[in-house]
């Protein structure tokens, strides 16, 4: 007789059951329990999610699971008396998902740091784009049809003090990579980059000071986001599939 699926799921994770495999997978979450990172391929939404905590969290022996659809990550504590980690994976490959086992929290956290400060540079350079090009639009359009010399001093005083935490919070992974750069005699794409903003934003400060010439304060602030929104992309899917070699070559 041919075997049954769930005869080949258990035979694909049975081996996670010995001591040695489940202590170099796992870590000690206090009271004989152990905790477990994996990476669930074939999660897309909030309803995997939904589906997941019913059937697995549910599970006797698993005292906590935490899904994040937005990584296809999941952290689950165990019992492994009671529900081993071969339980809790071929649950989820029952489900229709491919359960691969990730490093130790210690990475994971690293990499989930990573993303949030990224995310907090992202979110300061956008909301100050934002705010800077409503100015740079009152000025070009006051340039052209007459402004108050009042008014305009204004709204470059303003677009100055928002740029500067864009360019020296949002922009400070480019700036310390150019020093790094320098630093070790080379020229990276950090350099000519750091460079021209630097002088952009140094020269619109000075036309600012001064009362005449123009200000770049829109470009330096577009240019900040546009380029921490491609290094974002870049990070999550470094992650990915990071991990994902990881737990192949694990």
């Amino acid at each position: 007789p041919a075997p049954t699926p769930a005869a080949l799921v258990q035979r694909a994770y049975a081996h996670f059951d010995g001591d040695a495999v489940r202590d170099r997978c796992t870590t000690d979450a206090g009271e004989g329990r152990r905790a477990v990172n994996l990476l669930i391929e074939g999660l897309r939404c909030a309803a995997c999610v939904w589906l997941i905590e019913r059937r697995v969290g549910r599970l006797k022996g698993v005292d906590g699971l935490d899904v994040n659809p937005a990584t296809a990550r999941a952290r689950v504590v165990f019992d492994p008396a009671v529900a081993p980690l071969s339980l809790v994976l071929e649950s989820l490959a029952e489900l229709g998902y491919r359960p691969l086992v990730l490093g130790s929290a210690d990475s994971l956290a690293a990499a989930a740091r990573e993303r949030r400060d990224a995310l907090k540079r992202l979110a300061v350079a956008g909301f100050g784009m934002m705010q800077v090009m409503m100015f740079a639009v009152a000025l070009y359009y006051g340039s052209a049809t007459g402004i108050d010399a009042v008014m305009s001093d204004f709204l470059r005083g303003v677009s100055l003090v928002v740029t500067a935490p864009v360019l020296f919070y949002s922009g400070w992974p480019i700036l310390t990579g150019a020093l790094r750069d320098l630093r070790a005699r080379s020229i990276g794409m950090d350099v000519p980059i750091a460079l021209g903003l630097v002088l952009a934003c140094a020269a619109s400060a000075w036309n600012t000071a001064t009362h005449q010439g123009q200000v770049y304060f829109d470009s330096v602030t577009m240019f900040v986001f546009f380029l921490s929104l491609g290094r974002y992309v870049e990070m999550i899917a470094r992650h990915r599939s990071g991990s994902v070699a990881d737990a192949l070559a694990r």
